[in-house]
């Protein structure tokens, strides 16, 4: 689970009304836990062998670091009386109300801040009366390995040092070529050497190995490498546009 990352998932009951760039709250059904944030790129993908129907998201982020179960979400108002708390019910989609999806977004943003900057038009903080009553004296095993298997475009950290060094050795700065944002500039030696490779042709594109080189490579920093993977995608001319029109 990779953000930009996309898979085809399958239901047998699609809700009614759904459309591209609907919100998406991942489940785990084994083991009943919140995993992640993703987004509905095509509502109908066509059928399965079974007669269900497919659907393709793409992830908005990792795997969380604190994956909520069924029994803490039980307990966060508004959201225990969320259709998907009742069983935990597996391969399904169910829609949340308004209110649901905003107090489980903002809950999950308190347990895994970096998600909070995904929905930004929702508040990170969620109200103290939503907060649920948790046991202060609650722990959990952790440690344990798993074997996670899963198909995604190998991409070269080599040729990415490659290119951040070839920019600074020209530059002296990693600026990035959307909205000229330096990390270093801004957060001193802790953003010295930091920024995102951003490929100009996207490896999802591909269906075989191809070769890329530093010219084919672009630094950007965090928000607009997001963005300029947001549907519908765009190039870096595309969005510095809309950047200078905002």
């Amino acid at each position: 689970m990779l953000p930009g990352e996309r898979r085809r998932w399958h239901t047998a009951k699609p809700p009614k009304k759904w459309e591209s760039g609907d919100r998406i709250f991942c489940w785990e059904s084994g083991a009943r836990r919140m995993v992640g944030l993703a987004e509905l790129v095509a509502p109908d993908a066509g059928q399965n062998e079974k007669g269900e129907t497919l659907f393709e998201v793409r992830y908005l982020t990792r795997r969380f670091a604190v994956m909520p179960t069924i029994e803490e979400l039980r307990q966060v108002p508004v959201v225990e009386n969320a259709s998907f708390l009742k069983s935990g019910p597996a391969t399904t989609v169910l829609k949340l109300s308004h209110e649901q999806g905003e107090a489980l977004y903002q809950f999950l943003s308190v347990k895994n801040p970096d998600c909070a900057r995904i929905w930004p038009d929702i508040a990170a903080e969620l109200p103290a009366h939503l907060l649920p009553d948790l046991d202060g004296d609650f722990s959990a095993l952790e440690g344990a390995s798993s074997r996670v298997d899963h198909l995604r475009r190998e991409r070269s950290r080599e040729l990415v040092d490659r290119k951040k060094h070839a920019v600074l050795m020209a530059t002296n700065r990693l600026e990035c070529e959307v909205c000229g944002f330096d990390f270093a500039g801004v957060y001193g030696p802790r953003g010295s050497n930091f920024c995102e490779v951003h490929h100009l042709k996207p490896l999802s594109d591909v269906h075989s190995e191809v070769e890329t080189r530093l010219q084919d490579l672009a630094i950007v920093c965090s928000n607009c490498h997001r963005m300029l993977h947001r549907e519908p995608w765009t190039d870096i001319p595309g969005l510095r546009a809309s950047l200078q029109d905002s």
